[in-house]
């Protein structure tokens, strides 16, 4: 399920229209750095624009701009199905959170590379462009972008989205998952400003999160000759870099699952329990209430299946409120799964309910109205 889960979440991302756009304007940026000397991306002094210092330079500082577009992906992931109200349909299921929430951070962390691979083919068509000066240039080498992509920016991308991840997962929330984000960069510009006197080089190397410390570190002392046609060894501080920082990923990924495996082996999550409000059908005289049945998660109401005729008394007696159920879900419009609907709606306006509650069914046909159109009529 796994694997489902992580190519599910990797076509919703790949058809979202801001993986586009902004795979468009990563492309464009680094080309604009790349064909024009009017637009700076980090690289400059005397060097070619697709050398391998300024490939180094150009997309580890675009690594800091991914910071924005890669949480808008990882955190989506956790808060998405709680807005629309899917959460508890799909916590009810058989797949285990496990599956569910790596393999939902997998898919939009496979997206966030994909996307970010706009950048290093921007330099590459903005190398190819006929009006630069081949004096400027060097010779392509596919290997120099492959290195400084699959070595040098993939593992920032990793940290970056695990710790952003980690802060959805404990706020449930899109917008203190980007104070979190604003909070990072500015701790981050402050510490390198503070850090940024010789005597911290090696420091700087070993803590720098997007690893340009440990690439300045490396190539510090380069001639421009060198910068033009040589690429540092993964070894020594870009070595330890980048395991220093992807361990710290893995470490943050285990705080995002921590609050569920206590749950799970601390017995502290009750099991999902499904309640018969009613089992009849539209007969007066079976003396049931019509289907409706409700489905409890960690001992709270969540999902209402159907409201047929006499099981809004049912629900009021077991105990739930409106306020609590996050979605409704009619199987069909027939009186005896929907002739409750008014009168629950009625009683939420006697309830603290400050949030829409979806309600979600099927679609018309010549014999009967869509969902939307049905609930229209009732309210």
């Amino acid at each position: 399920m796994f694997k489902s889960v992580a190519a599910f979440e990797l076509r919703y991302q790949l058809k979202s229209p801001a993986f586009w756009v902004t795979f468009a304007i990563f492309l464009l940026l680094t080309f604009a750095a790349t064909a024009s000397d009017n637009v700076q991306i980090g690289s400059g002094g005397n060097v070619w624009k697709n050398s391998p210092y300024a490939i180094a330079q150009t997309l580890m500082i675009m690594t800091v701009f991914s910071v924005f577009i890669l949480t808008a992906f990882v955190a989506n992931v956790v808060v998405r199905d709680d807005e629309t109200g899917f959460g508890p349909i799909i916590h009810s299921t058989r797949l285990s959170r496990f599956d569910y929430l790596f393999g939902r951070f997998t898919g939009a962390f496979l997206a966030g590379c994909l996307l970010f691979l706009s950048a290093p083919l921007g330099m590459i068509l903005g190398a190819a462009m006929p009006w630069l000066d081949p004096e400027v240039l060097g010779p392509f080498n596919l290997w120099h972008y492959a290195y400084v992509y699959l070595l040098l920016c993939v593992p920032t991308l990793f940290v970056t989205g695990a710790g952003f991840f980690a802060i959805a997962t404990a706020t449930r929330s899109m917008m203190w998952t980007y104070v979190g984000v604003i909070v990072f960069l500015v701790l981050y510009l402050v510490a390198t400003g503070f850090l940024s006197r010789p005597e911290f080089i090696n420091t700087v190397a070993l803590v720098d999160p997007f690893g340009l410390g440990a690439y300045d570190q490396a190539t510090r002392y380069w001639t421009a000759a060198e910068r033009n046609t040589q690429i540092p060894d993964f070894a020594g501080y870009i070595l330890w870099n980048r395991v220093l920082w992807v361990g710290v990923a893995f470490a943050l990924l285990g705080l995002a699952w921590l609050p569920t495996a206590l749950a799970q082996t601390c017995g502290s999550a009750a099991p999902v329990q499904v309640q018969v409000l009613g089992s009849g059908g539209p007969e007066l005289q079976d003396r049931r209430a019509s289907s409706s049945y409700l489905v409890w998660i960690e001992g709270t109401p969540r999902l209402l299946v159907d409201i047929g005729g006499g099981a809004a008394l049912r629900f009021g007696e077991s105990g739930a409120t409106v306020s609590d159920l996050d979605v409704i879900l009619l199987t069909h419009l027939h009186a005896d799964h929907t002739a409750d609907l008014p009168v629950l709606n009625k009683s939420s306006f006697f309830e603290d309910c400050t949030r829409a509650l979806p309600i979600y069914g099927a679609d018309g046909n010549k014999f009967m109205p869509s969902t939307v159109a049905f609930v229209r009529t009732q309210f």
